[in-house]
């Protein structure tokens, strides 16, 4: 199992809000594909997964603020279970 973090997408961004997962827990995601939208102060934007696998766990829902770096959910490559 891998977690999948929220990365840097501006030089001066170290916070942005969670507005909508487009895949749930157990959900196929492919590494590229997008899995949810976020919005900075400026523009919402389209994360991408970087792990081909399945969604089994969502940590930061819907509308909760993140910062860069901080875990988002968990992508299971080979059918392991969170922990």
């Amino acid at each position: 199992m891998k977690y999948m973090i929220m990365p840097k997408v501006g030089e001066a961004l170290s916070q942005v809000t969670v507005v909508k997962w487009l895949k749930k827990e157990g959900d196929k995601v492919e590494q590229g594909e997008g899995i949810c939208e976020v919005i900075t102060d400026k523009a919402t934007l389209e994360i991408d997964s970087p792990f081909t696998g399945t969604v089994t766990r969502i940590i930061a829902r819907e509308g909760a603020e993140i910062g860069v770096g901080e875990n988002m959910a968990a992508i299971s490559e080979n059918g392991e279970t969170p922990s």
